[in-house]
């Protein structure tokens, strides 16, 4: 099995898609790791998408260790070691005496329930650890990719409520193309699509109404 990397994600995005019988160009929406893997999609198939829309998507210098504060590093740390745990001590029930699942505790109470119930399996856990594991190589792919079409519409949504750091790597998005464009959505913690569903959605109309605008026409 193929490790959990930006690049094995983007080959089964695009054979489902397949599958499916759905053809580009597409619009790509991507959530927190899931814009790394569209702006991957993006740069290995510029031909097969038409925008993308990054919902307060990771940026890839968040897992390079030389380009993120000793205080993410020891966060990443605690992570790998939390996940371990978790999928070696699922199965005796461990994670969920201590209340200690995958996935946000900040969600809204209808949505925690069905996290809970999930984020407490050792499947959950190994999930999350492999991909943590495989982080570092992800950045390296999306860094070593091809820059994205100028002429390809993004828009960069970004939660207001997160810490500085996380800011400022939104910022280094909004240069992606020409026609990026970032709108902070104040209100909200990471998981916008939760929190505030209503600005995806608006974001994606926005993106759909900006490609039939002439000057999108005309690029050659």
């Amino acid at each position: 099995m193929d490790a959990p990397t930006c690049n094995a994600y983007v080959d089964d995005l695009r054979s489902l898609l397949r599958t499916l019988g759905a053809a580009p160009p597409y619009l790509l929406i991507g959530h927190s790791y899931g814009g790394m893997i569209m702006r991957l999609f993006a740069s290995r198939f510029p031909d097969e998408v038409c925008g993308l829309v990054l919902v307060d998507a990771t940026h890839e210098s968040r897992f390079v260790p030389n380009q993120t504060s000793v205080q993410r590093q020891k966060e990443l740390q605690s992570s790998r070691k939390r996940y371990k745990l978790g999928y070696l001590l699922a199965p005796l029930g461990i994670p969920r005496l201590m209340k200690q699942h995958i996935g946000s505790k900040r969600l809204p109470e209808q949505w925690l329930a069905p996290v809970r119930a999930l984020g407490y399996r050792a499947g959950a856990y190994r999930a999350a650890y492999a991909e943590l594991l495989s982080t570092a190589e992800s950045s390296l792919e999306l860094k070593a990719a091809k820059p994205l079409r100028q002429d390809l519409p993004v828009i960069v949504l970004s939660a207001g409520k997160q810490n500085e750091e996380w800011l400022r790597d939104q910022g280094k998005l909004v240069h992606l193309t020409r026609y990026t464009k970032q709108v902070i959505v104040e209100d909200s913690w990471h998981s916008i699509p939760i929190h505030k569903p209503e600005a995806v959605i608006n974001a994606a109309i926005r993106l759909l109404d900006e490609l039939e605008k002439p000057y999108y026409l005309n690029e050659g």
